[in-house]
């Protein structure tokens, strides 16, 4: 199971870590009022698709953060 996982998982993150660090001082980091804070929108949280596109979207508006596209995946530049 670990083999197939590494096949289709490059690396992953704690968002909430990396929003502490980048963006101290917000009220709250919760990922439906960074949604609000950033996107300025709504969206059907607790849905994991929905969670991830808009996480994927947060990142971007925020613009604390670097991306690059690898085969197809965003993956952060380190």
């Amino acid at each position: 199971m670990c083999e197939m996982f590494l096949k289709y998982v490059l690396a992953f993150v704690d968002s909430l870590a990396m929003f502490r660090s980048k963006v101290p001082k917000l009220s709250s980091y919760k990922q439906e009022y960074l949604a609000q804070h950033f996107c300025k929108e709504a969206y059907n949280s607790h849905n994991a698709t929905d969670d991830v596109n808009m996480l994927v979207k947060i990142l971007y508006q925020s613009g604390r953060f670097e991306f690059a596209s690898f085969r197809g995946n965003m993956v952060k530049r380190w």
